[in-house]
């Protein structure tokens, strides 16, 4: 997929989705789980994912790739729950 055919699929997705503010609770929730999971690498990323979803209570994620990101759901509380998404060409 060309950049300019990305971009254009990324604007009619964001269409749908409200987007929310960071935060210092985000922050603080973020730092915490990175020390008490000892997360390292590219899950660094995931876990700051989580952290928003917990501070913002957004109990669901739409993913095209739900393995890499399931060992969230270990530390999520309340439970957090992937939906995987299918990209049709």
């Amino acid at each position: 997929m060309s950049v300019s055919e990305t971009d254009r699929l990324a604007r009619v997705i964001e269409r749908d989705f409200e987007f929310l503010p960071d935060s210092q609770a985000v922050q603080i929730r973020w730092r915490r789980l990175l020390v008490e999971y000892e997360v390292k690498g590219v899950q660094v990323h995931d876990t700051r994912l989580a952290a928003s979803m917990f501070v913002h209570a957004i109990p669901q994620l739409l993913t095209i790739n739900v393995s890499p990101a399931s060992w969230i759901c270990e530390f999520s509380t309340p439970p957090m729950f992937l939906i995987e998404a299918r990209i049709v060409e």
